[in-house]
């Protein structure tokens, strides 16, 4: 979708929430759950997509996840 259409992507992630809601428990925990949101990544749409274009996209938004 990024690659189609240029949309910025938001990396988030969240910690804590098997901890506050484990497989297989029917109640959750009360235990603090955070959600880290990091800065867009922004995309220009070139019209030239191909296979490295979009391993280079996807190599971007993980390495964006993987600052958080």
């Amino acid at each position: 979708i990024v690659a189609k259409t240029g949309a910025p992507v938001v990396p988030v992630r969240v910690s804590g929430s098997f901890q506050a809601f484990p497989r297989g428990t029917p109640i959750p925990h009360f235990v603090p759950v955070t959600v880290t949101i990091g800065s867009p990544v922004l995309f220009e749409k070139t019209g030239t997509e191909d296979r490295a274009f979009y391993q280079k996209t996807s190599g971007r938004i993980m390495d964006a996840v993987g600052t958080l």
